[in-house]
């Protein structure tokens, strides 16, 4: 038996309309999916400045990846015994910050920057955030800037005593997994340190 023709000509728009639904289900459902989940620490006490770290003083939770969680993607067998730098709440998310410098697994890294592209009179011990702007290889920025790295502690900075616009060297403690991020984000474009 004949089909009519009819039926051959909805049969396009009855596939088209189905597949911008099964389109837009897709895009709804990728929109509303949790982001990913990281493994972060907290206190489970409050603790005053000075304290040495236990294992109870510590515990794992998982939260959403953030960009501006970097500085608390610590390992917990790391800060066995660390000292607290000041004072902090039971359920705070822990920080570099929080723990006095240990060079025990810290380790001292020097990138270089041009002296238009981070703050004046930077010092041992201040913490400075490190962004990036993209480029391509004839310099043309391709992306808009991105936070590599926050509260990186300086080591040792070299003061620009000669006027000239030269690059100056900046040396800061960072964890070894920070290590090949930071030299990536050097290699991808301009680096800059911004103060908080």
């Amino acid at each position: 038996m004949a089909i009519p023709a009819k039926k051959f000509n909805r049969v396009p728009k009855v596939l088209g309309l189905g597949l911008f639904v099964t389109a837009f289900i897709v895009g709804i459902g990728a929109v509303l999916a949790p982001p990913a989940a990281r493994e972060y620490l907290v206190f489970t006490k409050s603790l005053p400045a000075g304290s040495r770290l236990s294992e109870s003083d510590i515990a794992s939770v998982l939260i959403p990846v953030d960009n501006e969680l970097m500085n608390y993607e610590l390992n917990k067998t790391q800060l066995i015994n660390a000292e607290l730098a000041h004072s902090v709440q039971q359920g705070e998310l822990v920080s570099r910050s929080d723990i006095k410098v240990m060079e025990s697994f810290l380790r001292e890294l020097t990138l270089s920057f041009e002296p238009n592209s981070m703050p004046p009179a930077i010092a041992k011990g201040d913490q400075l955030d490190l962004w990036v702007v993209p480029q391509d290889g004839a310099g043309n920025a391709i992306d808009p800037a991105k936070l590599v790295a926050a509260n990186l502690i300086v080591a040792a900075a070299a003061a620009d005593e000669s006027g000239i616009s030269t690059e100056l060297p900046i040396t800061f403690y960072v964890s070894p997994t920070q290590v090949a991020e930071l030299l990536d984000a050097v290699a991808a474009g301009e680096i800059y340190l911004v103060r908080r």
